[in-house]
């Protein structure tokens, strides 16, 4: 008596799976055909494509978008900006949904200027030095090295490359950038979070600081202007 119930459920797994398969391969019948030689355009281009039906399934409808924005299958790319942009085709056919991406894009128009530049000097550093930060303060040079157990600033003579002074940091920090404010030399380090404040003459260390912000995905720094430090904690810093 408890067989006919069980054929039943295997019966309904086996049509799930059946129409589950179908489905599956029925979205592999679909594809974006991009109509350009290639997926890079200008602002200028207008972006042509088609959706290919191999097997010319009969569709309840499709929508496409670019970066969200809904599209037709020409669309004028001017209002764009430059970089990537994913392409996204809906097909709705029978009872489902499937979705197709594809990615486009878009070039300057301008063609970039190709510059020259001339050595006119050259000057000798300390090819051990893991650089990651290096600024004029007045005459000298200051310099911050990385890699853990190896991290220091220091003060260099940059016509000889004599260290004049310097001195680690903790090993179990990873030096990065160096900026100065207000008289006074900062010092960040890579995925610690913590940064340090110097007396640029004496190279005392007159506090450490925290901080959270996300500059860039690998954890670096730009120094550059003070944007980290202002980015930081603007009103400790005098700005």
């Amino acid at each position: 008596m408890q067989i006919l119930p069980l054929m039943k459920t295997l019966l309904a797994a086996f049509t799930f799976l059946f129409f589950l398969t179908c489905n599956t391969y029925i979205g592999k019948d679909f594809n974006i055909n991009i109509l350009s030689k290639s997926k890079k355009f200008t602002q200028r281009d207008t972006l042509k494509f088609n959706l290919t039906n191999k097997k010319g399934h009969l569709l309840d409808s499709v929508t496409f978008t670019l970066d969200g924005k809904m599209i037709k299958s020409e669309a004028p790319l001017k209002s764009f900006p430059l970089g990537y942009h994913k392409l996204e085709a809906m097909i709705y056919v029978a009872g489902n949904v499937f979705k197709l991406e594809d990615q486009i894009t878009i070039l300057s128009s301008t063609a970039p200027k190709l510059y020259q530049y001339q050595i006119i000097n050259e000057f000798p550093h300390d090819k051990t030095a893991y650089t990651q930060g290096l600024e004029f303060y007045k005459d000298t040079l200051y310099e911050s090295t990385g890699l853990r157990g190896k991290s220091n600033i220091r003060k260099v003579n940059f016509i000889t490359g004599e260290v004049y002074k310097q001195i680690p940091l903790d090993k179990v920090y990873f030096g990065e950038g160096i900026t100065f404010l207000n008289h006074k030399l900062y010092q960040l380090t890579w995925k610690g979070s913590i940064g340090f404040q110097y007396d640029p003459a004496s190279f005392k260390m007159e506090r450490s600081f925290s901080f959270s912000i996300k500059v860039k995905k690998d954890g670096g720094c730009v120094m550059t202007e003070n944007i980290c430090i202002n980015r930081m904690e603007p009103k400790k810093y005098g700005n």
